[in-house]
């Protein structure tokens, strides 16, 4: 199954009444100016902008009516989730990174932006995922990095893939494309949720299996060959 594909064009804040901008943008991370930050409301006409991962110090004071404030959720997608060391510890994880799907949850909600509630985590496949907790994942730099488009290239990927002897990895590579190597050295491709193709050890020729999506290799790998 491939997951649904969703496109959030920009959305300005149009609250002005303090419990208004209270109830739908307090504890979101919303984007402001393209860049991902932490909402906090001071008053009406107040918003505060926080780092997301440490959300400590004010970066920033804004106007609700503010024109680079965007409170559209991310777009669905892949992401890279690394955990920290504190992380590590406090979940009992280890510290090889993760691809986790985004998506928010389809029943109707109050809070605009990325909220942790309101957050559905699948695995690479797009299967559910519960290993990890919802804020643990949604306060982190892959959140972030996830929230304004910063990806790894598959060539650079492919490249740490081959330097990875007997070893499990998996990274995304766009919103779209997530890679996963195995122990053998096989390279399996994900699109969405649906594993689209394979790549033998030490080639750039990705094998797609399901033809049907042949023209996502041409749109988003463009650098890589197929058959």
């Amino acid at each position: 199954m491939t997951l649904a594909r969703r496109y959030n064009e920009k959305v300005p804040c149009n609250y002005r009444l303090l419990k208004d901008l209270q109830d739908r943008l307090d504890g979101t991370i919303c984007r402001y100016g393209g860049k991902a930050y932490y909402i906090s409301v001071g008053n009406e006409e107040k918003i505060n902008l926080y780092d997301v991962e440490r959300r400590r110090e004010i970066f920033k004071v804004i106007s609700p009516d503010d024109p680079e404030l965007d409170i559209s959720f991310a777009e669905c997608g892949y992401m890279n989730f690394t955990p920290t060391e504190k992380q590590q510890k406090t979940y009992g994880l280890g510290p090889e990174g993760v691809v986790l799907y985004v998506t928010r949850n389809t029943s109707k909600k109050y809070k605009q932006g990325n909220y942790p509630s309101y957050t559905q985590l699948l695995n690479i496949s797009g299967s559910p995922s519960n290993q990890f907790d919802y804020a643990t994942v949604c306060f982190s730099r892959g959140m972030v990095d996830f929230i304004e488009g910063v990806y790894p290239s598959p060539l650079q990927v492919l490249k740490e893939f081959s330097e990875l002897k007997g070893k499990v990895s998996e990274v995304a590579v766009s919103p779209e494309i997530a890679l996963r190597k195995e122990s053998v050295g096989v390279i399996f491709v994900y699109y969405r949720g649906t594993q689209m193709g394979w790549i033998a050890p030490d080639t750039m020729n990705i094998v797609v299996t399901d033809h049907e999506l042949k023209w996502v290799v041409e749109r988003h790998m463009t650098r890589l060959t197929w058959k």
